[in-house]
């Protein structure tokens, strides 16, 4: 099994976490395959610099989306999760 998350590499997923706690797909990334979801998308992306690089870049920032965001990458048995805080002025 270990080879096999080599061979398809990380699964980096992008949320927003809401006030009462829920949270809001923002992207899902998985190799060739990426989805972004509701009002993110067109204006969210990786900035990929290089295959560790989970960065999430969004354009056209919206007062609405100020918050708390977590990233979740998952590599087959390695997982690991960020939150990062977004404050707009």
């Amino acid at each position: 099994m270990e080879g096999l998350s080599m061979m398809f590499g990380n699964r980096i997923k992008w949320t927003k976490i809401e006030d009462d706690s829920t949270e809001t797909d923002v992207l899902l990334d998985m190799g060739f395959h990426k989805k972004t979801y509701g009002n993110f998308q067109g204006r969210v992306y990786l900035l990929e610099t290089d295959d560790s690089d989970a960065t999430l870049v969004i354009t056209n920032l919206d007062l609405k989306d100020y918050g708390t965001y977590k990233c979740e990458i998952i590599n087959g048995m390695n997982d690991k999760v960020v939150e990062v805080d977004l404050e707009l002025q």
